[in-house]
């Protein structure tokens, strides 16, 4: 609630602060239950209970009270290190004041209008989620760090500053909410809602921030080396190049040079197509042409592919009929595989397991 308002909450004059942001937290403990009194202040439990637990009386101890108030005060100020101080202090820094007044106080210690802009992205989040109260706004309960401690709302005796360790966890939030809104500022908020909207810069200095900060997001964006992944990509791409054309031009300049022609050779006729190709000629199937090159293409038309029972105990390619090897001079039987007959009735016979071997 905000005090400045017409008809709105008017605090007592120990809780009227003009100078500050002044946040009260209500704990009401209701069936809450302790081992061991608790002597903190906000969590002051010394009311004994005695009830019959497994043959013998256990005793546990409740809040004195049944509302307790906890009272913080949120003062904020920006400091100019390269500014003399009003009080010829080599700092120069505005007074203690809550958090919407430092917009006015930060122009008088000599930022300039990039130095404002990134002092406004701050003081936009401590005005509208820097206090205290709002680390504990809507998380209810599970706002204390008592609560980790609670076991079926029986918890062990908690220290004497409980509070104080309540309040700084509350601090350590503020911190981290703060941390997010300065990567928002540069990646883009994660939710709008269903009435957010994203606004343009007013000025330059604003744009000037946003665009000279760089942070890790892990929500679809990475940041990385535009050289690096060039680099990467242009080795990667001569790498590959180079794999498919070194064997041609090694060749090419074997010919020219006339040297390593046996090699060459070799290289070729140990390409799979090329042995496939030798063992289609040794069992006489035509003519091919490329044969010293990377493709040999078979003469004219045929079905390639004819072979023997494969449960044979050596199964291999059927010997084409009526054409012999020019080549290789290849003519009547060779391996023990079946020539001189028609090579429907080979396959047939092979499949019946009546075929020659």
């Amino acid at each position: 609630m905000y005090s400045n308002q017409p008809d709105a909450w008017q605090p007592v004059s120990q809780l009227n602060r003009s100078d500050a942001d002044v946040s009260i937290i209500f704990l009401a403990q209701n069936t809450a239950a302790y081992t061991t009194p608790v002597n903190d202040p906000f969590f002051s439990a010394h009311s004994q209970h005695t009830y019959p637990m497994g043959g013998y009386n256990g005793t546990i101890y409740s809040s004195d009270h049944p509302v307790t108030a906890l009272g913080c005060v949120d003062q904020h100020q920006i400091c100019n290190p390269n500014y003399p101080g009003f009080n010829g202090d080599s700092i120069g820094c505005t007074p203690l004041t809550f958090a919407n007044a430092l917009f006015d106080d930060a122009q008088t210690i000599g930022f300039s209008d990039y130095q404002l802009a990134v002092a406004n992205r701050f003081l936009q989040y401590l005005t509208f989620s820097g206090a205290i109260g709002d680390a504990i706004y809507f998380r209810g309960a599970s706002a204390l760090r008592a609560n980790e401690l609670q076991v079926a709302l029986t918890s062990p005796g908690l220290p004497d500053n409980q509070w104080v360790i309540e309040v700084s966890n509350w601090f350590a939030l503020l911190l981290v909410q703060l941390q997010a809104y300065v990567v928002e500022y540069a990646v883009g908020p994660s939710h709008l809602g269903h009435l957010g909207t994203v606004l343009k810069f007013n000025f330059s200095s604003e744009k000037t921030v946003c665009d000279s900060q760089m942070v890790h997001s892990v929500d679809g964006y990475q940041n990385f080396s535009v050289l690096g992944v060039s680099l990467i990509i242009a080795l990667g791409a001569v790498i590959i190049i180079t794999g498919f054309v070194i064997d041609k031009v090694v060749g090419w300049f074997q010919i020219r040079i006339k040297k390593g022609g046996y090699g060459r050779l070799s290289w070729q006729l140990d390409d799979k197509l090329q042995l496939q190709r030798m063992a289609y000629e040794g069992a006489g199937w035509g003519q091919w042409r490329n044969c010293n090159k990377s493709v040999p293409i078979k003469e004219g038309v045929a079905d390639l592919g004819q072979y023997t029972n494969e449960i044979a105990h050596h199964p291999s390619i059927f010997q084409f009929v009526g054409q012999s090897v020019d080549s290789g001079g290849v003519n009547g039987v060779q391996n023990g595989l079946p020539h001189g007959q028609d090579i429907d009735q080979a396959k047939e016979r092979s499949s019946n397991g009546s075929g020659s071997t």
